[in-house]
C-alpha cells in the first residue's frame, strides 16, 4: 500500500473554504510534515537523525543532513538516503532528488 502523500497546505486552504489550486502550496512544509512524521521517528530509534537544509521546488531538489548515528554509518550514503529519496518521492509531489550535504 502506497504511503499517503501529504498536503499540509490543501488542508489548511480547504479548512477556509478555498481551492487548494487557489494558490500553491509550500513544497518545503510538505516535505517538513514527511520528515517529522515518519522519516525522523525511524532514525532517531536507531540513534541517528536528520535535518533539512534547503528544498529548492524549482529544481526538485531537496539537501539533507544527516546527524547522529547516522552522520558515521557506512550504510548511510547508499541505504539510509535511497529510503529517504524514496519516501519524499512518493508523498511530496515535486520532489526529484534528495542530496546528502555535511
Amino acid at each position: 500500500m502506497a504511503p499517503p502523500r501529504y498536503s499540509p497546505c490543501a488542508t489548511l486552504l480547504a479548512s477556509a473554504g478555498r481551492h487548494p489550486q487557489d494558490r500553491r502550496c509550500d513544497m518545503r512544509q510538505e516535505v517538513e510534515k514527511a520528515v517529522n512524521e515518519r522519516i525522523r521517528p525511524a532514525l532517531q530509534m536507531d540513534g541517528g537523525d536528520v535535518e533539512i537544509v534547503d528544498v529548492d521546488e524549482q529544481t526538485g531538489v531537496v539537501k539533507v543532513a544527516l546527524r547522529g548515528h547516522c552522520a558515521h554509518c557506512p550504510y548511510s550514503q547508499s541505504m539510509t538516503m535511497k529510503s529517504v529519496e524514496q519516501y519524499l518521492k512518493q508523498v511530496v509531489p515535486g520532489v526529484k532528488r534528495v542530496e546528502t550535504v555535511m
